[in-house]
């Protein structure tokens, strides 16, 4: 058995032994200047107009999209999403296993609850 704090190991650098490490040196002054920027920058290619939203075209998703994302829209957990399926409120698709929600669906139920509020 070896006593304790002889089977350290020591660092093969510097610091390791209290000493300083080495200066480095200083950059050219060419290495200094930073490169200078474009006056003006060349103009961006005009985009379609096209419909805003997480299921827009262009945003990746389609007409169908799951409980979750649904739940992510409207702001909600996906226990409140499936609360809103279970009672009638938000219709639903089922394919295979999983339950797709119709994004015009779910924007009719949006604009119902502006119609309830004011």
């Amino acid at each position: 058995m070896t006593p304790r704090g002889k089977d350290k190991v020591r660092l093969p650098y510097p610091a390791s032994r209290g000493q300083r490490l080495p200066a480095q040196p200083s950059p050219s002054e060419a290495e200094r200047e930073t490169p200078s920027l474009p006056t003006s920058l060349p103009a961006a290619p005009a985009k379609p107009t096209q419909p805003a939203g997480p299921w827009a075209p262009g945003a990746g998703g389609g007409r169908l999209i799951s409980v979750g994302k649904a739940a992510t829209i409207l702001g909600l957990s996906v226990a409140s999403v499936r609360r809103l399926i279970w009672t009638g409120k938000l219709p639903v698709l089922r394919l295979t296993r999983r339950l797709q929600v119709d994004v015009r669906d779910l924007e009719r139920l949006i604009e119902q609850a502006k119609d309830r509020i004011g």
